[in-house]
């Protein structure tokens, strides 16, 4: 059974930090706004999103390259 090791919120209550038994974790950050504007695992995939003043998602950047933007 894979038993939950770490877990770190920011002041806000958003999960920033996870770890698990397997050895798996994953790394958050948010905006101002609370989105999630960036995620990273331990296998080095990682990925960042950006967000207009509405909060609607404009760009998604991934580790492997792929760029997807949304004007």
């Amino acid at each position: 059974m894979v038993e939950v090791i770490k877990k770190d919120y920011d002041d806000n209550g958003n999960l920033i930090y996870y770890e698990d038994s397997n050895g798996s974790w994953h790394k958050r950050e948010y905006n101002d706004r609370g989105n999630e504007i960036y995620r990273e695992y331990p296998n080095g995939y990682w990925y960042k999103i950006d967000y207009d003043d509405r909060g609607n998602m404009i760009y998604y950047e991934k580790s492997s390259g792929e760029i997807i933007s949304y004007f």
